[in-house]
């Protein structure tokens, strides 16, 4: 047994600090960071908004050596707490933040820790959107839309277009369109009457697709 009275110090390790006359280490408080165990205090200062206290990268509530900058797709807005992971169409593409940007229409944010990406030509999205939704048919969707029917963007007479389009598709040979908005063959196409021959993507009945003098041409004709 050794004699009475005799001891050893004790370093306190990062994270720690002791004044002079402790007995004992003291861990460092919720909020704060002490990367120098050797300094009375610790060396302890407060996370800002953006961090948060860490042991290497796990957020800790007492004993923090640092600051964290808190991870793209999360936010910290108190030191106090632990990072909060956005909600699902939200998103946050640097580090330190403390809020969530609400992903705009006409892009989508799969993950929340990316920028958005934009809605491909045939596609569209609202507000906080995860994934961009196909056109609806008879439109031609312009890359980053807004809207699955956009003014100005009808598809045209003489051809139709499927949901999620990107080029209006004509009319074939034998047939002529007298609608826009056409979603389907069937739909926007119809036989060429006879007298008259019909190219591809005819648009309209006139005189200029006649049958001319010396030709015959029987119903769903495409050439004299």
């Amino acid at each position: 047994i050794g004699p009475v009275g005799v001891g050893r110090q004790v370093a306190c390790v990062a994270g720690e600090y002791a004044p002079a006359g402790s007995i004992a280490c003291t861990k460092c408080l919720l909020g704060y960071q002490c990367p120098t165990p050797t300094l009375p205090d610790g060396g302890k200062t407060l996370c800002t908004s953006g961090t948060y206290p860490a042991v290497g990268t796990t957020f800790v509530v007492s004993g923090a050596v640092s600051c964290v900058p808190c991870p793209a797709g999360q936010v910290c807005t108190t030191p106090y707490e632990s990072p909060k992971t956005c909600d699902s169409g939200t998103y946050t593409s640097a580090q330190s933040q403390t809020s969530c940007t609400l992903c705009p229409a006409g892009s989508m944010c799969p993950t929340t820790n990316a920028a958005p990406t934009p809605c491909s030509a045939g596609y569209w999205s609202y507000v906080g959107s995860v994934a961009c939704q196909p056109c609806n048919g008879g439109y031609l969707c312009p890359a980053g839309g807004t809207t699955p029917t956009p003014e100005g963007h009808e598809c045209p007479v003489g051809s139709y277009c499927p949901s999620a389009a990107v080029v209006a598709t004509l009319c074939p040979a034998g047939t002529y369109g007298n609608m826009t908005h056409g979603e389907s063959v069937n739909q926007a196409c119809y036989d060429c009457p006879a007298s008259y021959s019909c190219a591809e993507g005819t648009a309209g009945i006139s005189d200029s697709i006649k049958c001319p003098e010396g030709f015959y041409c029987p119903e769903g004709s495409a050439q004299p």
